[in-house]
């Protein structure tokens, strides 16, 4: 009979923890070795198990949430309002507006549905977007007529990307104290339930503990391998994708976001890193600052140009 492997709780971190023994328990219920376990354990755990799923939730809220919300809408009423100037200009009888809004629609569309990604993802998305549209695209724009819907849309990622920081920091600096006691109470009531599975089977090996135990070690090597891939990468070991030319646009400064790479995966913004900025309200070179964040370490550098109007 094989031996039930150990999880490596102190490595798991968000909700991974809460994750994994929700699947030992509904493993457990769903292949009837619930029967064989000691009720008072059992209840304990479940128990626990409650409560930590309690903790979790409350440290997923935030006040900040209705207002992320709103400015998220503010960005997708924009977004819409966009795609919509660019599919009518599509079927104007003037050439040169169909050429721009083909080109516009183009970049456009590279990007899929925006509106569907995750907050980072959506936020890195509406900077490289702004990002063009105020640089190489900047003619079709003006053909466009997009320029007001393009500013606003950026003040709208602006405010998003700003109550997004607050409240990610909100619920990071959030007390632990509660949470990380009742998982080192359930981890120990865990062990006794896993001890006391191996003395079944020790005593009386089963084909079905058998397959219990084979399939509970497959969930348990996802979990810590999930685990030591979430430890600090060094940003020093990613790759950096080349900035084009920017050009100034009314005196506003270039603030291109950086495509940053980590075994060829690309990162996202917030999430993994972040980014400031050196010398980048002038033409000549400009540097961005990329600072690892979350499960990255390190800072890297990159220089760009900026040409005048």
């Amino acid at each position: 009979m094989k031996k039930i492997e150990t999880i490596k709780f102190k490595n798991l971190r968000g909700e991974a923890h809460m994750q994994y023994l929700l699947l030992f328990k509904r493993h457990v219920v769903e292949t009837g070795v619930a029967a064989l376990l000691p009720v008072e354990l059992r209840e304990n755990f479940n128990k626990l198990l409650a409560i930590e799923t309690t903790l979790v939730d409350k440290t997923r809220s935030s006040d900040l949430t209705g207002e992320l919300a709103i400015a998220d809408a503010r960005e997708n009423r924009n977004l819409v309002g966009i795609r919509h100037v660019i599919s009518a200009g599509l079927y104007h009888y003037d050439p040169i507006v169909v050429e721009a809004a083909r080109i516009l629609d183009g970049r456009y569309k590279s990007f899929g549905r925006i509106a569907n990604k995750p907050y980072e993802e959506e936020v890195a998305a509406i900077s490289i977007l702004l990002n063009d549209f105020n640089g190489i695209y900047a003619t079709e724009v003006v053909i466009l007529n997009l320029q007001g819907w393009v500013n606003d849309l950026a003040e709208a990622n602006a405010e998003f990307q700003r109550l997004f920081v607050l409240r990610n920091a909100q619920i990071t600096g959030r007390p632990k104290g509660s949470l990380r006691e009742t998982r080192n109470k359930i981890d120990d009531v865990y062990r006794q339930l896993r001890d006391f599975i191996e003395s079944k089977i020790t005593v009386n090996p089963t084909p079905e503990l058998d397959a219990f135990v084979k399939t509970l070690n497959t969930h348990t090597a996802y979990f810590n391998q999930r685990a030591h891939h979430r430890t600090k990468l060094d940003l020093a070991n990613a790759t950096l994708d080349m900035i084009p030319v920017q050009h100034l646009n009314g005196g506003r400064a270039a603030t291109p976001l950086p495509v940053v790479r980590y075994d060829g995966v690309p990162l996202s913004f917030l999430t993994d890193y972040k980014v400031s900025y050196k010398n980048n309200r002038k033409p000549g070179t400009a540097t961005v600052v990329i600072t690892g964040n979350g499960a990255y370490r390190g800072q890297r550098k990159i220089a760009f140009n900026i040409v005048g109007d």
